[in-house]
């Protein structure tokens, strides 16, 4: 082989290892964010909150909440099978809400790791017990 094809080849595999390199340390997160179909606003959107701590992988919140048809912010969370939890606003204050994820007909879902996700949620204020 001639001096060209060595610098070809080595350019070719330089140019792979890089590609294979880049793609193997791709930010693999897990995202998710939310588009609120319910009849009012919604807010304090909670992604799977930790029976033990009570606390939240992922939060959501907004100054009057996130107004019908409105997308929040896509966000990192790490739970990866969780429920969402959420407030709607009633009378004008924000109260707890049944939760319903569009086409999972349940407040729960599981992602997959390194995906993005935006589900529309559907808020109804919570059932008195």
């Amino acid at each position: 082989m001639n001096k060209l094809h060595i610098c070809i080849i080595s350019t070719i595999f330089f140019a792979s290892l890089s590609l294979i390199i880049s793609c193997g340390s791709d930010d693999d997160d897990t995202e998710l964010a939310w588009i609120n179909e319910s009849a009012s606003e919604i807010n304090d959107i909670v992604w799977s909150r930790d029976d033990e701590t009570d606390e939240a992988d992922e939060e959501w919140q907004k100054t009057g909440g996130y107004s019908i048809s409105e997308q929040t912010e896509s966000k990192k969370v790490d739970t990866l099978n969780g429920e969402v939890e959420c407030t709607i606003l009633e009378n004008n204050e924000f109260n707890v809400a049944d939760v319903t994820i569009e086409n999972e007909n349940s407040s729960s879902l599981s992602l997959n790791d390194g995906e993005s996700y935006v589900y529309t949620i559907n808020a109804e204020p919570a059932k008195k017990k």
